[in-house]
């Protein structure tokens, strides 16, 4: 595909060290460049700003938005609020995407113009990696 659709992601983040830098790495593996990541730290008392804070200085696509615990769907709104880019997708601080995620949902949203929306199928994997 030589054509991309930048999208913004928005992704909420409460006391996520754990899980934040993997989920940050699963963006990061992307084969569409044309994306930035907004995580919002929403009020964490772990390591988890720092984490995100320490992607951000090494990606400029990265950002961090810090704010007091006020819940996910504050947080998602706060994130929405500074995205750069039409298309946004949200993803949860202990959720991966496989690597052609960005670049399929944008396909099909380049293929109609009539669309507003797309959506993807989901799996969840066991703490061993199953599915």
């Amino acid at each position: 595909m030589n054509e991309f659709l930048p999208v913004s992601i928005v992704t909420p983040a409460y006391n996520a060290a754990d899980t934040i830098a993997e989920t940050i790495e699963s963006v990061l593996a992307q084969t569409m460049p044309q994306w930035e990541l907004i995580v919002v730290d929403d009020g964490s008392t772990d390591e988890t700003a720092v984490i995100v804070a320490d992607f951000a200085t090494r990606d400029p696509r990265i950002r961090l938005l810090c704010q007091k615990n006020q819940g996910a769907c504050v947080a998602r709104n706060a994130g929405l609020e500074i995205v750069q880019h039409e298309w946004v997708m949200f993803l949860d601080a202990d959720d991966l995407l496989l690597p052609q995620h960005l670049q399929r949902i944008t396909a099909v949203a380049l293929s109609d113009s009539s669309l507003d929306a797309v959506h993807s199928g989901w799996a969840r994997l066991t703490p061993d990696g199953k599915v």
